[in-house]
């Protein structure tokens, strides 16, 4: 049986895998995108990746791996990150990635993908990101958050624990290099303001019906699992989200150590997705 995890498809000569990048333009901005693009005739399913903060870790090994088993996947850069203009602000996270899934609608015949097999699957800050784009957009059906980080506990933090919301801003500015526009303390205080918006515990009846992978990492002491993975579990289980799978590995916040087995677990989920 093919592996796609070690194996290489044979090369299909009419319809290579290849690679593509353009622009996606999300609010009179210009993102850079690429394409990975599955071998094999047809219509493909596809992945979008969402990057964490600030973008360091992008999976792109997974990618590869995705793509080996059939999906396009598409990686993109948000506004105000890694030289697109904008600024990186939590509207603007989840404006730009529900863009990207409505451009990959309207150019699915171009680029053979399969419009009903669209999912995301975001780390860290993306799969924040990706939860709140799928409460924004009912037609994103297909989630997974990795080692995810719960905008709710972020939120609580200026008005229940001060000394802890400056402390975690100086870290966000510490690492925010990469990006343009972004202030730590706007960053939380903004999500503090859309808490109603876009957190997962005031809206997680919306998502109830959608499939749902949320994957944690024991010894993730950057995203602590009962801040933000528990939650954001408990939430949906609240709702008796039917189609959730959840699973925990014993590994940090970029699961150094379990890359394949992190491989393998996407690959199971979105083969339940391609039945």
């Amino acid at each position: 049986m093919f592996n796609p995890i070690n194996l290489d498809p044979p090369i299909d000569s009419n319809f290579p895998a290849s690679m593509h990048s353009f622009l996606i333009e999300s609010h009179g901005v210009k993102l850079n995108s690429l394409i990975y693009l599955a071998a094999g005739a047809g219509k493909h399913p596809t992945v979008i990746l969402l990057p964490g903060f600030p973008g360091n870790e992008r999976n792109l090994d997974i990618a590869q791996a995705i793509r080996r088993a059939g999906w396009h996947v598409v990686y993109f850069n948000y506004r105000g990150s890694w030289g697109n203009e904008g600024n990186y602000t939590q509207q603007n996270l989840v404006e730009d990635t529900v863009a990207v899934f409505e451009f990959l609608h309207a150019q699915a015949d171009e680029y053979r993908i399969d419009s009903q097999k669209i999912a995301l699957i975001g780390h860290s800050m993306g799969g924040a990101t990706a939860l709140a784009a799928a409460i924004e957009e009912p037609a994103i059906q297909y989630i997974a958050s990795l080692a995810g980080v719960n905008w709710d506990a972020w939120a609580m933090l200026k008005e229940n624990a001060p000394t802890a919301f400056e402390e975690l801003a100086s870290l966000l500015d510490e690492g925010s290099a990469p990006l343009t526009g972004f202030d730590g303390k706007a960053f939380l205080t903004e999500a503090s303001q859309n808490r109603e918006r876009y957190d997962l515990q005031p809206n997680a009846k919306k998502l109830a019906k959608r499939q749902i992978l949320l994957v944690g990492g024991l010894r993730d002491l950057i995203i602590p699992l009962d801040e933000h993975h528990y939650p954001l579990l408990e939430a949906l289980q609240a709702e008796n989200a039917a189609h959730l799978t959840h699973q925990i590995l014993d590994d940090d916040h970029v699961f150094s150590n379990y890359r394949i087995a992190l491989t393998e677990l996407i690959l199971s989920w979105l083969g339940k997705i391609n039945r």
